[in-house]
C-alpha cells in the first residue's frame, strides 16, 4: 500500500508581510486549477507532528481538560531551512493535511489538524528545525476580570461616583456568574452607602444585614438616580444596570447578598458569557456545543469571582461541577461537552484493526479513584455560601428564630448531598469515597449528580490504550461510545467502551486510542 503524503502549511513573517510556508513528506506541485495553483511543497516533513487531546487528565473522566499539540520535525541537513530562524512564527497558522498517497490531488486532502505555532528550534542544528506548536487551552489562560478601582470616591463631595476610595485603588472590581449566595458587597461610595456586587448589569440582588432579610425598594436605571435617591432605613434601591445597590443606612454588620446574573445560569450559558469576557466568541467557540452542553446539564450554576483569576480556572470549576470538559476540535475551534458515561455505541472495534507493530494494548488503573478502585460514597458539595458568618457576626433578632434556616447555611461553606452503597465494601474493602465541590445550586440536582457518579463509579472500571489505522479511526471521536470486542480480558461478548482521549501519530498513520468503561 502506498505511504500517505503529508502537507504541512504555515506562516511566517519575513519582516514586511505574512507568507505561507509549504513542506511536505515526499515532495508535491500542486495542479494549476487547484485552490493554491502551482503551489510547491518541498520535501521536508520527517515528523508532521502529533496532536493529543483527551477529555480530562490522561486516565480521568472529571476534572480539568487536557490537550498537547507537540512538535513538528522539518529535514534541514542542507541548511536550507537555516533562515527560518529569523521569521517570526509565534501565534501563525499550522496546519497540517493528509493525503492518501503522493499521487493524489492536493484538493482531494484531509486536515488532519489546525493550529498555531509558539517558535522553532533544533534538537541537531545540522540536521533538523523543530517546529513548536500551541496548546489552544492556553488561550484561556487570561484574568477573567481586568477592571480595577481607582479609588477617587475620596469624600461626601465624590457624588455620582462608584469608583471606591483611597483603600479600594486597583483593586478588582467584584464579579459573578450564574447565582450565588451570600457575596460579600464593595463599599464604592462610602458617604452615599452604595455597595457593588457585580461589574456589570445583573438580574436581581437580594441584600442581607447581619442576617437580616433588607427590603427592596426598586430599582433605579443610572448612577445618579441611585446617588440622588433617599431609601429609608432598613430598605435598599438598585442600580441594576451596574451591579450596585444603596443602603437607606448605615451599617456596622456583616453585608451580604443573593445575585443572579444572566437570564441563563446553565454551563454553556456561564461558559460562553467568561469565555466573551475576554473576546473568545464564535467561530473561536462552538456554539452547537455549548447548546448541546446546556442541554445536557440543565443545572442552575454560580461563582464569585473577587480575586484574581483565570479565565481556564473560573472556567474549569464550572465545567467541573457538571462533569463537563472543554477541549479544541482537530481544527483549532473550541469545543465543549458533558461526561456520562457509556452512551450508546456508534462504532466497532475488533483485535483484527488493532496495531501491534511496535506497540500493544495497555490496561490502565483508573486515576479516577484511589487505587483505581470502585468507590462507596460520594459527596457532591454545592450552594456554597461566599461569606461564613459566625454567631457574632449574626443580628441577635436572627438568632432569636430556632427555625431561621439563614443561620445555619450562613455557618458552613458547603451544603453536601451523599450516596453512598456500602455493600461495595464487601467485594472491595479497601474502596474509598469521592468529595466534589461544585457551583451547583440547587440541592435535588446535587443528590441527583451523587447518585450518577456513585453508579458510575462503584463499579470497575477498565482504561486501555490501543492503536488504529487512521483510516479506520475516522468515526472514533472524543466523547463518543463504541464496543470493543477481543478474544480476552473479559471482552469476548463485546464491551461498549468511552473515547476519553485521542492522539494522532501523523508519521505512523495512525491514533492512539484511549477508551474507559
Amino acid at each position: 500500500m502506498d505511504a500517505c503524503e503529508y502537507l504541512i502549511e504555515m506562516g511566517a513573517h519575513n519582516g514586511a508581510s505574512v507568507e505561507t510556508l509549504r513542506y511536505s513528506s515526499h515532495g508535491l506541485v500542486t495542479r494549476p486549477t487547484e485552490s493554491a495553483a502551482n503551489a510547491i511543497y518541498t520535501r521536508r516533513v520527517a515528523d508532521p507532528g502529533t496532536l493529543e487531546r483527551t477529555l480530562f487528565q490522561p486516565g480521568r473522566t472529571f476534572g480539568p481538560s487536557s490537550c498537547d499539540p507537540g512538535e513538528a520535525t522539518l529535514v534541514n541537513v542542507d541548511g536550507w531551512l537555516d533562515g527560518l530562524f529569523a521569521f517570526g512564527v509565534d501565534s501563525r497558522d499550522f496546519t497540517v493535511r493528509r493525503l492518501a498517497n503522493a499521487r493524489a490531488s492536493y484538493a482531494s486532502s484531509t486536515v488532519l489538524f489546525r493550529t498555531t505555532m509558539t517558535g522553532v528550534s533544533s534538537g541537531d542544528a545540522y540536521n533538523d528545525v523543530r517546529v513548536h506548536l500551541y496548546d489552544k487551552l492556553l488561550d484561556l489562560d487570561k484574568p477573567v476580570q481586568a477592571n480595577r478601582y481607582g479609588g477617587t470616591t475620596i469624600d461626601a463631595s465624590s457624588v455620582n461616583k462608584a469608583d471606591g476610595d483611597e483603600n479600594l485603588k486597583d483593586q478588582l472590581k467584584p464579579l459573578n456568574f450564574g447565582w450565588t449566595f451570600r457575596i460579600e458587597p464593595i463599599c464604592v461610595n462610602r458617604p452615599q452607602e452604595i455597595y457593588q456586587a457585580h461589574d456589570g448589569a445583573v438580574v436581581s440582588i437580594a441584600a442581607f444585614d447581619g442576617g437580616v432579610a433588607l427590603t427592596n425598594a426598586g430599582n433605579v436605571a443610572t448612577l445618579a438616580a441611585l446617588a440622588a435617591a433617599s431609601p429609608s432605613p432598613g430598605t435598599y434601591l438598585t442600580c441594576l444596570s451596574l451591579g450596585l445597590f444603596r443602603l437607606g443606612h448605615i451599617t456596622d454588620d456583616v453585608l451580604t447578598c443573593d445575585v443572579v446574573e444572566g437570564s441563563n445560569q446553565r454551563a454553556g450559558a456561564l461558559v460562553q458569557r467568561i469565555l466573551a469576557k475576554i473576546g473568545i466568541t464564535s467561530p473561536a467557540l462552538d456554539m452547537a456545543s455549548i447548546a448541546a452542553l446546556n442541554a445536557a446539564a440543565p443545572f442552575v450554576l454560580g461563582i464569585y469571582i473577587a480575586q484574581e483569576r483565570t479565565a481556564l480556572s473560573v472556567v474549569s470549576a464550572i465545567l467541573q461541577s457538571v462533569q463537563g470538559w472543554i477541549v479544541p476540535s482537530p481544527t483549532g475551534v473550541l469545543q465543549v461537552g458533558r461526561f456520562v458515561g457509556v452512551g450508546v455505541p456508534t462504532w466497532s472495534l475488533t483485535e483484527p484493526f488493532i496495531l501491534t507493530e511496535g506497540s500493544s494494548i495497555a490496561r490502565e488503573l483508573s486515576r479516577d479513584t484511589e487505587n483505581g478502585l470502585p468507590v462507596w460514597r460520594v459527596v457532591v458539595r454545592h450552594s456554597r455560601c461566599y461569606r461564613v458568618h459566625s454567631r457574632s457576626e449574626i443580628a441577635p433578632c436572627v438568632l432569636d428564630e430556632a427555625s431561621n434556616p439563614f443561620v445555619s447555611f450562613v455557618e458552613n461553606e458547603w451544603r453536601e448531598a451523599i450516596a453512598e452503597d456500602a455493600s461495595i465494601k464487601i467485594k472491595h474493602p479497601m474502596a474509598g469515597e469521592l468529595v466534589i465541590e461544585t457551583c451547583l445550586t440547587s440541592a435535588a440536582d446535587a443528590a441527583a449528580e451523587a447518585a450518577r457518579y456513585l453508579a458510575l463509579y462503584k463499579v470497575r472500571r477498565d482504561v486501555l490504550q490501543v492503536s488504529v489505522n487512521w483510516q479506520d479511526a475516522t468515526s472514533m471521536l472524543l466523547g463518543s461510545t463504541g464496543t470493543l470486542t477481543l478474544p480476552r480480558l473479559g471482552y469476548q461478548a463485546g464491551k461498549p467502551m468511552v473515547v476519553i482521549g485521542r492522539q494522532e501519530v501523523a508519521k505512523d498513520d495512525k491514533v492512539i486510542l484511549t477508551l474507559w468503561g
